[in-house]
């Protein structure tokens, strides 16, 4: 079960405890193994959060885009927001609590350089990273494609051969699917697992994994009416599946990156148009082979 929000932690500690104690009852009765991560800002994480989060052995993301000048989003001052989560980053260090961060990476990112972004990593001792590429349709803030995938492959290559060694999930993602044939991330499968992830509201409607717009008519279901099999077996459900897959079909099935790329991620399609990410994946993954080819060579 993920977490996210918003800021999940606003819902309260005691709640996420009357989780944990649920899961292990049902665990024991049915066998049945619960996995959890929850992805936060960390503005809300105290001494209690922290012995929540090494008792339950939930998984942690933190919402970090890298250094001082990436985060500012919203607001002109992020320094001090930026020097406390840092605080937080080495509290949880300190107690030996496992973390990643989540960062997404804007034109901001491009403009400081890879080297930037790795730097940041590596001072502060972030052993795992998660990017997520900005991407918003409705105005001008989505990152670059085409300059996405030369800043991905710049990255991509201090984290080969830099000073420290840093899990970047869509690298590790990628090199596994080079080299073993075999995906990690739900977004390479060519579409065949999208839908597994349902989206669930406080209200307790249910939708498609992790879309942008959660419109009424595309709800699947309501927990507390149907049951998750009934949501993923209705033919919204299939409707939706049966679209993202025809979206991308013909034209991914020519491309020679297809079986890394695994046609993207649906929610960053463009409409009657391919993945916005398109440009971004061929430079990357391209880049990749290559590195990997050429390493081999060399061995």
């Amino acid at each position: 079960m993920l977490f996210h929000g918003g800021e999940p932690l606003l819902w309260g500690i005691e709640r996420f405890y009357e989780i944990y104690e649920y899961e292990k009852e049902l665990s024991d009765k049915t066998g049945v193994k619960f996995t959890n991560s929850i992805q936060t800002n960390a503005s809300l994480i105290d001494d209690e959060w922290i012995r929540f989060f090494k008792t339950s052995h939930i998984g942690i993301g933190i919402s970090l885009d890298g250094p001082i000048g990436v985060n500012a989003h919203f607001s002109q001052d992020e320094s001090l927001s930026f020097k406390r989560t840092i605080s937080i980053l080495d509290k949880l260090k300190n107690q030996k609590v496992s973390f990643g961060i989540l960062s997404v990476i804007t034109n901001k990112h491009i403009v400081n350089g890879a080297e930037s972004f790795y730097d940041f990593l590596v001072e502060n001792s972030i052993k795992n990273c998660g990017l997520c590429y900005c991407y918003n349709p409705d105005d001008k803030c989505s990152v670059d494609s085409e300059k996405l995938g030369y800043y991905l492959s710049d990255l991509f290559d201090l984290y080969f051969d830099g000073e420290a060694r840093v899990n970047i999930r869509e690298f590790n993602n990628a090199i596994s699917a080079i080299l073993t044939g075999k995906h990690r991330c739900c977004s390479h499968h060519q579409r065949e697992r999208c839908g597994y992830y349902l989206t669930f509201l406080p209200s307790g409607d249910a939708f498609f994994c992790d879309p942008y717009n959660l419109r009424k008519e595309n709800c699947l279901g309501n927990i507390s009416e149907c049951s998750i099999s009934d949501m993923v077996s209705c033919s919204k459900h299939q409707e939706l599946f049966n679209m993202i897959q025809k979206q991308v079909r013909d034209y991914c099935n020519k491309c020679s990156v297809k079986d890394i790329c695994g046609y993207g991620c649906p929610r960053t399609d463009r409409d009657n148009e391919i993945n916005y990410f398109c440009s971004a994946n061929q430079i990357l993954y391209s880049h990749i082979i290559n590195t990997i080819k050429d390493r081999r060579k060399s061995i």
